[in-house]
């Protein structure tokens, strides 16, 4: 999973903004599987899901970052499980056949030194990247510097419906914005932003930047945007370490030419509290009182920065062409018609590589276990003898954890048609059992009374978080059933959302129905500590198993899923 995770958990999955989901609570009274199902059911096993974890994360492939050998490594791999268990290539083609890689360019950045400058009256205080601030690289053509006085924007909201609009009154072409994370009074009962239908309304707005889309700022004509990060140590030298608890990853930025970027075409920085501070003071007002205000009233406090300051920020960065590829198999679905229908399972094969400080970021549970559950479903429909009518396409995404890249270029370049794509299952750290720190973090993010959650021992370790689209009810349906029948594990199913996390985002951007599914965000998240021998094999199994079931009904269907688009 990628930078998007804010603090450990808001950047992993949808702040308390989504409406209550839908909870399972199974006893152990489960049914066998039919026969048609059975010889694939079976071979799914954890034991086989936890030496395909081992391969994949061990220190050879170098923790698979994109572009790398480790990452080669790892789909060379896949490619030969797939070609001794029949599962066909899906990608590009090449002379007349099918490969099963899907290559697509990238462009490498490799930023020399990013800083913002705040000069006020002849003085110049400079701020560092991965020391003072994030910053959100996923533009085409980084701009060099930027010089331009700042606007103040509130929480960056036109809802004149609401009666709130930050942007009134307020030009901010060719400046740079300076707003807050989060919803005007969103805790407090009289703010409309306390509405769930409301908050769902702004999912996609700025609690956190790495989700934040900020496209229809960007149509106002800023030049860069500064997102003050109320939750974020605000010692200076301290925020980029603080949030995940590590280390920054080191080396270049992925760039994907020629397509949309997930979330704003302009540079966006997350700057602590001490730099928004520093700002203000040219019109002698406190972060802490400005917000403060505004969460209590209600109204718009949008303002111009006193011309004495200005910001310089520069991005400037090397770039090289270069070029990386997904894993793409199939299994041919058995009905002459309904197989050229797809239904498509989806892993990402990458990490983060190494950290600044040397050491290798293995990747085990993120994502080496969904992409060895992606490994056993293909191993489980080639074998099983009973094919479903429709096809099955098996995905291994590169560059997840560089903003998506893989499943980006796939949603907008996919090797089956579009239309016929008609459900997208993704799954991402599956390898571990829900901790009991999780539980918290669950209740929290997804605003789920804390004595609904489940509460004994065995509930907990087996509990699967799946973000799902319910256009169709009859998804819901076949989830349920499969999971009381058969898998017995614990779901909270939540609506999918533009905030869905990780290589669904683009499918669901685009109209696609899509599953996301994880078990556990632990304290190994994107630490040299995430280690394959941490890794459960039968929390991988129970996953596969219940994926197994839901693919192979919905592809067996003798009528499609509902579209989204």
């Amino acid at each position: 999973m990628n930078r998007k995770k804010s603090y450990l958990v808001l950047f992993l999955i949808a702040p308390a903004l989504l409406s209550m989901p839908a909870m399972a609570n199974l006893d152990n009274d489960l049914k066998p599987v039919p026969e048609r199902v059975k010889v694939g059911f079976d071979s799914i096993t954890g034991t086989d899901a936890k030496n395909f974890v081992e391969f994949l994360a061990a220190p050879e492939t170098e923790g698979r970052d994109t572009p790398s050998p480790g990452l080669k490594i790892s789909r060379n791999y896949i490619r030969s499980l797939y070609k001794l268990w029949g599962v066909m290539p899906a990608g590009d083609y090449e002379r007349g056949q099918r490969k099963y890689e899907q290559n697509f360019p990238i462009t490498l950045a490799e930023p020399k030194e990013t800083w913002i400058e705040i000069r006020k009256a002849g003085t110049r205080n400079r701020y560092y990247e991965k020391v003072d601030f994030f910053f959100r690289y996923q533009f085409e053509n980084p701009p060099r510097l930027i010089e331009a006085p700042v606007v103040f924007v509130g929480y960056g909201i036109h809802a004149p419906d609401l009666k709130y609009d930050d942007f009134a009154g307020i030009d901010v072409r060719g400046k740079i914005i300076l707003m807050l994370e989060g919803l005007p009074g969103e805790s407090r009962k009289e703010s409309p932003f306390s509405k769930p239908e409301v908050q769902e309304r702004f999912i996609g707005h700025a609690p956190h930047l790495w989700f934040a889309d900020t496209k229809d700022i960007e149509k106002r004509g800023p030049l860069a945007i500064l997102v003050v990060s109320s939750g974020a140590v605000s010692e200076p030298k301290s925020l980029y370490k603080n949030p995940a608890g590590r280390s920054p990853r080191r080396g270049h930025e992925v760039i994907l030419p020629g397509i949309e970027p997930m979330r704003g075409k302009i540079p966006a920085f997350l700057v602590p509290e001490h730099m928004a501070n520093s700002i203000l003071s040219a019109n002698n007002v406190d972060y802490k009182e400005l917000k403060s205000s505004i969460d209590t009233s209600l109204a718009p406090k949008s303002f111009d920065i006193n011309s004495e300051i200005k910001l310089a920020i520069n991005t400037d960065s090397d770039l090289t062409p270069s070029e990386t590829a997904n894993v793409v198999g199939i299994v041919e679905g058995s009905d002459p018609e309904l197989k050229n229908e797809y239904i498509l399972i989806s892993a990402h094969l990458d990490h983060e590589g190494y950290n600044e400080d040397g050491y290798i970021l293995p990747g085990a549970d993120d994502n080496a276990s969904g992409s060895a559950g992606v490994i056993e479903l293909a191993q489980a429909f080639a074998l099983n003898p009973v094919k479903p009518k429709r096809s099955i396409l098996f995905v291994h995404w590169a560059g997840e954890e560089r903003y998506c890249v893989g499943s980006r270029y796939f949603a907008e370049n996919p090797t089956a048609p579009k239309e016929q794509i008609v459900l997208c299952i993704n799954m991402d750290m599956i390898g571990r059992r829900t901790a009991e720190e999780d539980i918290r973090f669950i209740s929290m993010a997804y605003g789920v009374p804390q004595e609904e959650m489940p509460q004994t021992t065995e509930e907990k370790n087996s509990i699967l978080l799946l973000e799902a689209c319910e256009e169709d009810p009859a998804l819901r349906q076949i989830i349920n059933r499969v999971n009381k029948d058969h898998v017995g594990l614990f779901t909270m199913i939540f609506p999918g959302s533009e905030r869905m996390g990780s290589d669904m985002m683009p499918f669901y951007d685009r109209g696609y129905q899509t599953m996301n599914m994880w078990t556990s965000l632990h304290r190994d998240y994107h630490m040299p500590t995430d280690t394959a021998d941490k890794i459960h094999g039968d929390m991988i199994q129970q996953v596969c198993r219940f994926v197994y079931l839901v693919a192979f009904e919905v592809a067996d269907r003798a009528e499609r899923l509902e579209s989204r688009r």
